[in-house]
Formats: C-alpha cells, structure tokens, sequence
C-alpha cells in the first residue's frame, strides 16, 4: 500500500512513491468504507451479546471503546494526520465522542431491559458507526481553518439522521471558503439533503468574518478548559 503525506497547502494527501494527489472524492469513499468495516465490528459484538460471550456491561465497554477509536480515526483522516491535529481538535473529538456515550447509555438500558433483538442490536450500533461521518467532516473543515459550518453530514441535522452519505466540497479562494454540500449520486437522499444543497451551492464564508468568529470561539474554548481544570482541583 503506498504511503500518503498531508500537502498542508493543498489540503490534500499525496502519495510520496508517485507524487498523485488524493483527491476529495476518493477519501469520501474511504469514509465511507471504514464505517462499513467498522459496523461489521459492532455487528460482531452483538452476536457474542446475543450467545453470551460478552454481558450487557462488557458489551457497552467495547462499544464506547469502539465509538471512541472511530470517532478519532476519521476526524484525523480528515484533518491531515496525527500531526496536524490540535488542541482544539481533540477537543472537538471529545465533545463528539461524549455525546455519542450519552446516547450510549439509553441503548445500553434497552439491550439490559431485554428490548432488542441481537439483528435490532447490531442494527442500532451500526449507526452509532456511521455517525462518525460528522467526524470526517468536522475534520475536513479544520483542514482548511474553517470556525464552523451550518451543520454536517450525519450529525442528526438530517431527516436521514446517521444513513447521510453527503459530504462536503471546499474550494478556498485568498479571500473567502466556498462549501458545497455535495449529494452522492448512488444514494437516495431525504428532504433535508436535498435542500441543503439546493442553499448551499456553494456557501461562502467571508474569511474576514470568520476570524471574527474564531477568535469568539477560541475564548470559549480557553473559558470551557479552564472551568475544567478548576473543577479538578
């Protein structure tokens, strides 16, 4: 397999034997096929729930594990490796990461109540896999310095919830971000979908507004760690 290096003013992988470029379309379909690997795992984890092998607590130990490496693995695809990712950065992974084990717990009480099927089990956590599309996303929009965007691909904006298979295309011109959101032509699409790349086609964000709106962020961000921190001591 040829090795990939992060080309931090293109935004973009290249393979270092040859030089090629890695295009957009191409790491979506890589988004696309670590979640389906990913839901073969989890599928994996509710057969053993379902004959024994796992109880309901070692059960849910896995999936937040599981939910955790996913989460990470595709906002640093996104981002530009291990190497670009920031402080911020991982922030942002954990506020993902902690809201999906929040969501956790209400499925974790379900399969302990007895409520589902081992197929409903595997089903269910499926999503929780395909949820980490947002991940990718949210990393490709630090990639290229973004504060934020409307929403994305699977983040539960979406009628389709985390079944989205958008993604988003960012050209960035000296003065401005122009975000695409870009429908997958071999998926049917909701409501919501549909819209959204119907508005924002393309979204341009002013580069001189969105300084204005990270520094705001940044101030916050500082505030949340430092809450944090005393709340340890």
């Amino acid at each position: 397999m040829a090795k990939w290096e992060w080309d931090k003013k293109l935004k973009r992988y290249r393979e270092t034997d040859t030089g090629r470029i890695i295009g957009q379309r191409r790491m979506v379909k890589l988004r696309d096929v670590y979640n389906e690997s990913v839901a073969d795992e989890v599928a994996g984890l509710a057969d053993k729930l379902g004959t024994g092998d796992l109880t309901v607590q070692q059960w849910t130990i896995a999936m937040r594990d599981r939910i955790k490496k996913t989460f990470s693995d595709q906002y640093v695809l996104a981002r530009g490796g291990r190497n670009s990712m920031t402080q911020r950065d991982w922030g942002r992974v954990g506020r993902m990461v902690k809201d999906q084990y929040h969501f956790l717990q209400g499925f974790a009480r379900d399969v302990a109540d007895g409520k589902m099927s081992v197929k409903q089990v595997a089903a269910r956590a499926k999503m929780y896999m395909d949820s980490s599309t947002q991940a990718f996303e949210r990393g490709k929009e630090s990639s290229y310095g973004i504060p934020t965007l409307p929403e994305y691909p699977a983040d539960g904006s979406q009628d389709c919830l985390s079944n989205c298979k958008c993604t988003w295309s960012i050209r960035e011109t000296e003065t401005a971000w122009e975000a695409t959101w870009v429908l997958d032509a071999a998926a049917e699409h909701c409501d919501t979908c549909i819209d959204n790349a119907a508005k924002w086609a393309p979204l341009v964000i002013e580069k001189s507004e969105a300084r204005n709106i990270s520094e705001v962020e940044n101030i916050l961000h500082t505030k949340d760690n430092h809450h944090h921190e005393h709340a340890h001591k």
